[in-house]
Order: C-alpha cells, then sequence, then structure tokens
C-alpha cells in the first residue's frame, strides 16, 4: 500500500507543482499503482478481521469484499492485458495508440467484462465467505460461474500479454543487435559527424533541444525494422529512447502478470476443492509484493532521470570567439571530445 501511495503521490504531485506532461510512460504506472492501492485497502480487512475475531465475516459486509475483492483483481488483470497490447501495436507493428484524455476509451474496455463477471457473480450469491477470507462463497453455484470465468480469462489474459511481452523483447532485441553489428567504432564516429553536422544550422536539432519526448509516444521509425548500413546519431538516440521506455513498461508488465498468476492456482484449488494453506498465502503475498516491487521499478526509473538529463545535456558543447563558433561532440562516459565542427559565424547570417 505504502509503495503504491508514494509512486500516486509522487505522479500527481509532479503534475501539480512542477507542470510536468502526464505522458503515457508516467500515466501507466499510475493507473497500476491506483489499482494496487484498491487492492491493499480491500485485503487489509480480510487479513486483520480474521485474525482479530478468529471468524470471517459474514452477511452483506463479507459479500461486498468478495465482490470489490474480485472487481479488482479483473481490473488489473485486464488493464495489464491492455497495456501489453497498447506496447505490441506500437513496438511490432508501427500502430500507435495516444489516448491522452481519451483513457477513458480504455478503462471502459477495461470495466465492461469486469463488471459483467462480478455482476453475475453476485446476482448468483456467489460472493461470501471463503475458506480463509472472504471472497467466493464455494457453496453456492454462483462461484463456479466466477471461478470458470476467472480460470478462463486469467488464461487468455496471462497467453496474450506473455505473447506480446516476448514479442516486445524480441523486436528490441533485434534493433540493437542490428545497430550494434551495422558499423564499427570509426563508422559509427564517422556516422556523428556527418549528422551533427548537416543538422548543426537546424533550429529543430535536438542538440539543442531540452524536451524529451516521452519513448512511448514515438511510432518506431522504419530503420527500427529493417538493415540498415550507417546508422546516423539521431537515429541512435531515437532507438535509445524508445528501447529504454519500452523496457521500463515491459518491467511493469512482467511484474503485474507475477502478481496475479497466482489467482489461476487459486481458482483452480477452489474448483477442484483441494485447497491448501499455502495457495492462499501465496495468492495474498504477490498480490501485494507485486505493488512493491512496482513502486522500486518507478523510484529507481525517476532517480536515474536526472542523471540521464544531464548526460543528455553534455551530449553538446560549444564556445565562441569573435568570428566563429566552435562545437564539440564529447563522450558521455569519459567526457573528452569526439568530434569538433568550426562554423564561421558569416555562414549563419
Amino acid at each position: 500500500m505504502m509503495g503504491s501511495f508514494i509512486v500516486i503521490y509522487s505522479t500527481l504531485n509532479k503534475i501539480q507543482y512542477k507542470s510536468e506532461i502526464l505522458t503515457p510512460s508516467k500515466r501507466f504506472p499510475l493507473y497500476m499503482a491506483i489499482m494496487d492501492f484498491g487492492t491493499s485497502i480491500v485485503t487489509l480487512p480480510n487479513l486483520f478481521f480474521p485474525m482479530q475475531k478468529d471468524s470471517l465475516m459474514i452477511g452483506n459486509w463479507c459479500t461486498s469484499l468478495g465482490f470489490i475483492t474480485s472487481l479488482f483483481i479483473v481490473m488489473n488483470m485486464m488493464l495489464m492485458a491492455s497495456l501489453a497490447l497498447i506496447t505490441y501495436l506500437r513496438i511490432c507493428k508501427r500502430y500507435v495508440m495516444n489516448l491522452g484524455k481519451k483513457d477513458w476509451i480504455l478503462f471502459s474496455l477495461i470495466l465492461f467484462p469486469t463488471l459483467t463477471i462480478s455482476f453475475v457473480t453476485w446476482y448468483l450469491n456467489g460472493f461470501g465467505p471463503d475458506t480463509f477470507w472472504c471472497f467466493i462463497n464455494q457453496e453456492e453455484t454462483g462461484s463456479r460461474v466466477n471461478l470458470i470465468a476467472l480460470i478462463v480469462f486469467s488464461y487468455v489474459v496471462t497467453i496474450m500479454t506473455s505473447f506480446c511481452y516476448m514479442s516486445v523483447i524480441k523486436r528490441i532485441h533485434n534493433a540493437e543487435t542490428m545497430f550494434a553489428d551495422s558499423y564499427t567504432k570509426n563508422e559509427r564516429y564517422k556516422s556523428k559527424f556527418y549528422s551533427f553536422k548537416t543538422q548543426l544550422l537546424s533550429p529543430t536539432s535536438d542538440h539543442f533541444s531540452t524536451t524529451i519526448i516521452d519513448g512511448l509516444e514515438i511510432r518506431p521509425p522504419s530503420f527500427f525494422y529493417g538493415p540498415i548500413t550507417a546508422p546516423t546519431a539521431a537515429q541512435e538516440r531515437t532507438l535509445k529512447n524508445i528501447t529504454k521506455a519500452t523496457r521500463k513498461m515491459s518491467s511493469y508488465i512482467f511484474l503485474q502478470m507475477l502478481q496475479y498468476t497466482p489467482i489461476i492456482i487459486y481458482s483452480l484449488c477452489i474448483l477442484m476443492n483441494q485447497m491448501q494453506t499455502w495457495v492462499y498465502v501465496l495468492t495474498v503475498v504477490m498480490l501485494n509484493l507485486g505493488g512493491v516491487a512496482k513502486s522500486f521499478v518507478f523510484m529507481k526509473s525517476n532517480n536515474t532521470i536526472g542523471e540521464e538529463r544531464k548526460k543528455e545535456g553534455n551530449l553538446c558543447k560549444y564556445k565562441t570567439s569573435s568570428n566563429e563558433i566552435c562545437f564539440c561532440d564529447v563522450d558521455k562516459q569519459k567526457d573528452v571530445p569526439i568530434i569538433t565542427v568550426v562554423v564561421n559565424q558569416k555562414d549563419l547570417l
């Protein structure tokens, strides 16, 4: 709960007081954190009430807890599958879904199957006291509807998410390998020189821009998919921007998948009347540890953003004299000049 709260507070604080734009790299982890925070709040009474009273809640309270727990679980799994599909379409199919203010469409697609499964189960009295907590009422036939739907749904979501995740990782690896094999170190510096020289006088040059485009908003260019003989510095920066943002998003998706995989085991055990204590413990622990792991990834990535921007700012240094401007491309690791371009100020007039 605390990890999810840190993610939510940090993101909203930057938006409100630092006027940062809510890019996909910030929105999607925020949505996951909100879901995890809600799941943690619902889990607390399910854990502490039996510890204090040595019994489960009864009546409408237990039914409501089971309904809300099922609602959050299915919504989290739907969000995981949706983000995996969006990432897959962008990286593997070059189809970018920049929803922005239209994120309500995403949540509408998530809520429809979620509410359908939950309300049908509630109508058939499927929610209520379970062996260890308030979730599925095993004595009612309505619980079978929820369990079967949840198992089928979980398998479909897990398979689709795994396919999208592996496809994205493979595409990124292939692109990075293609760039690494396309030129030697000397050719790399040469390509940087020509790219730098041709873009130097452009007012939209990345060297003069302090704006960092979110890698999740960029449509991968054609060189991302085909062989390239002499990559330019601009192409290399684009590749790094896309791969960095995508790897970060993929890590969230992977942790989300691990977080909700035990739900399949839990549902199968209930369906076969073979519930074991370790299955319940594993499910509850993973539901909470998943949010903690994602908050660590979020804090780690935020701590390195300032360092990365500082390094990017050292990419281009310049000095002026009476009749010329000297630009120098600087190695990020050793901080030594790689190339130097001298431009006569008369050429700028």
